[in-house]
Formats: C-alpha cells, sequence, structure tokens
C-alpha cells in the first residue's frame, strides 16, 4: 500500500526469550526489593479508599506496614460499620453497646501485594521491541494496568479476609462471593489476568507506533502530489470552453 511502513515482526527465539527474561525479572525484583516498603507508604492511602467504597458496611481503622523479621506487611484494622444480617443472624461491630473495643485485622505480604504487577512488568519489558519508541508506548500503556492489577488484588482480598472473619461468627463454612474472587486470583487467574495485560501491551503499543509511522511516512507524498497538481495546472493549457 502506497505510504505505508512495512516491517517484518519476527518471534524472538526461546533460549534468547529466556535469557532476556530471566535479565528482566532479576533487575524488576531487585528494585521491588528496594521501593517496596516506599511504594506500599504511598498506596496505603489509596488501598484505604477503595477499601471503604467498594464495602461501606466496614470502617477502616488503620492500614500502615508490619515488620515481621525480614518480611513487610500490609496491615489493615477494621470493623463493621453497623450491625448486619448474615445467613439468618445479626453481626453486631466489635464493641457495640459498651461493649469491649477491638477490631479485626488482615496482614497482607508486600512480596504479593507486588506480585501481579511485577509479573507485568517483566512480561513487558522482556519481550523485544523495535525501537526505543515501541518501549516508550509499552510503560506508557502500561501505567493504568498496573493501577488495575493493584485495584482488583489488594482491596478485595482484604474486603475478602476481613468478612471471611466476620461470617464465621456465625457460620464457620461461609464463603463469601469476595473469598471466591480472592480464592479465583491466588488460584492463578491474577496469572492470567498479568499475561492478558502483557499482550494487550505489547500488541496495542506496536499498532500505535505503527499508525504513526505510517502517518508520518504519508504526509510528504501528499505534500509531494498536492505540490505536482498545483504545477500541473500552470503548465497545462486550459482547454477554451465552448463560447469563447
Amino acid at each position: 500500500m502506497l505510504g505505508s511502513v512495512a516491517r517484518t515482526a519476527s518471534l524472538p527465539s526461546l533460549p534468547s526469550l529466556l535469557l532476556r527474561t530471566l535479565i528482566v525479572a532479576v533487575l524488576v525484583l531487585g528494585m521491588g526489593y528496594w521501593i517496596d516498603g516506599p511504594l506500599a507508604k504511598l498506596l496505603e492511602p489509596g488501598f484505604a479508599g477503595l477499601i471503604q467504597m467498594i464495602e461501606p458496611d466496614l470502617t477502616l481503622y488503620s492500614a500502615d506496614i508490619a515488620q515481621d523479621g525480614m518480611i513487610q506487611r500490609l496491615r489493615f484494622r477494621g470493623n463493621l460499620t453497623v450491625p448486619v444480617q448474615y445467613a439468618g443472624h445479626t453481626v453486631y461491630p466489635i464493641g457495640w453497646n459498651g461493649g469491649p473495643t477491638g477490631w479485626y485485622q488482615i496482614e497482607y505480604s508486600l512480596t504479593g501485594a507486588l506480585l501481579y504487577p511485577s509479573l507485568l512488568l517483566i512480561g513487558v519489558l522482556s519481550w523485544p521491541s523495535r525501537g526505543i519508541g515501541e518501549m516508550g508506548a509499552r510503560l506508557l500503556i502500561t501505567l493504568p494496568f498496573l493501577a488495575v492489577l493493584l485495584v482488583t488484588d489488594v482491596p478485595t482480598t482484604v474486603v475478602a479476609e476481613l468478612w471471611n472473619k466476620i461470617a464465621h461468627q456465625v457460620d464457620p463454612n461461609a464463603i463469601s462471593g469476595w473469598m471466591i474472587w480472592s480464592r479465583f486470583l491466588m488460584g492463578g487467574g491474577g496469572l492470567v489476568l498479568s499475561l492478558v495485560l502483557t499482550a494487550g501491551t505489547i500488541s496495542l503499543s506496536r499498532r500505535w507506533v505503527t499508525t504513526g509511522e505510517n502517518n508520518r511516512a504519508g504526509r510528504p507524498l501528499k505534500a509531494e502530489t498536492a505540490k505536482e497538481s498545483g504545477l500541473a495546472r500552470l503548465l497545462i493549457p486550459k482547454r477554451p470552453q465552448a463560447g469563447d
């Protein structure tokens, strides 16, 4: 097609891809080890707000980082906002009507919280690109997808675990809808979602860059064509019309 830029996209060899993936994984996970604490502190208010938004029956008292030896954990403390009906029983908040005060506590390892975003970054950076422009486009597209993975994992898992503690007071075998979603993510759903977003990022960035290349290749052609047509009007004499 005239004005288009055609490039052959070949698949990388398996040994080369595995080596790239290993190197990128070491770099991403190493970087995560150093920045996971500050990053978690930055994300704490957002996690707390999302938890309150998706489950108004829960009140979050605090969200902080707990140190357990070499392991850092996100720690959430919360309680029911008002009494709720569950499995035919009324469950009251801790401390309701002057009772002993307290809270429900959930801990989530920082490694687990950043697992799916790390997998996305490793996949996006490992797959060969056709240049700096395409890699830059990938990183721009990756940003909202990283937020999607964080939002779909941490807040929903915390809500699921809080409801699990509350529900077990009246029904030890109870399983909430949030818990089903959490177990789906832990059972491989989160990995599948990361792979789908990785493939989508690579495909969108390649299409974005290819479209830009085609547009840039088409502009000089259009300008030259317009110039030639104007020159032709000057050089080719106008046919006389009937009656002139």
